[in-house]
């Protein structure tokens, strides 16, 4: 029986709570969050709803199912919010089955790739900005790094740049004011405690320009 495991994985089945379960049912002990904090993080959605009632902004989200994604409602979503847009599925992970559509044309096709990775699928603003990372370590006593930026030549951080960085380069610390990263840091560790998080979590965000800082997601 092994002293303590480290289940180091992505996406569903890794990271959404269903590992955490078995090891739960197994009683093995594991690093890492646990059950509902995993769960919840995998759900965008919820995810930033609860986030909103923290005063932690994110993108104008629309939220679909398969079994009701009015068409009047995407419409009406773009004439508010316009293009460019990301539609992405509500429960996945490394950016799989997410596209960038910048135009109509485009919009059937990425719903059906979404989804294909389960029964809901979320229609976001992108947001024009720097993908801003914070990683925390810990329990009780919180250990905050410094913050990371993305940077693209091209495109978006989908799976193949996460994975190969083909124009992508990571920047550690982030080139951010002193006072900008601070409230990122704030942000991250207010998610981190009032979400239950433990053991370690990285939360991602989008910077704009103007310094405005918006909620993308958390990996458990």
């Amino acid at each position: 029986v092994p002293d303590v495991l480290f289940p180091v994985l992505h996406g569903k089945y890794g990271e959404d709570g269903c590992i955490q379960g078995l090891l739960e049912l197994m009683n093995l002990p594991y690093v890492g969050c646990h059950v509902a904090a995993s769960a919840l993080c995998m759900n965008k959605w919820l995810l930033h709803q609860l986030a909103d009632t923290m005063g932690i902004a994110s993108a104008p989200t629309l939220l679909l199912s398969r079994y009701e994604n009015d068409p009047a409602t995407i419409d009406r979503f773009i004439q508010d919010h316009g293009f460019p847009i990301f539609i992405k599925p509500n429960e996945a992970g490394s950016s799989k089955g997410i596209t960038k559509v910048t135009d109509k044309t485009a919009l059937q096709s990425a719903l059906t790739t979404a989804f294909a990775y389960g029964s809901t699928v979320l229609i976001q603003k992108a947001i024009a900005g720097i993908e801003i990372g914070c990683g925390i370590l810990g329990n009780e006593q919180l250990t905050i790094g410094a913050c990371d930026a993305i940077s693209l030549v091209d495109g978006f951080f989908d799976f193949e740049e996460k994975y190969q960085l083909i124009s992508a380069t990571i920047t550690v610390p982030a080139p951010l004011p002193l006072a900008l990263e601070s409230q990122i840091k704030e942000q991250a560790q207010l998610l981190y405690r009032n979400l239950g998080l433990t053991g370690l979590a990285r939360i991602d965000f989008f910077v704009t320009n103007q310094g405005a800082i918006y909620l993308n997601e958390i990996n458990t």
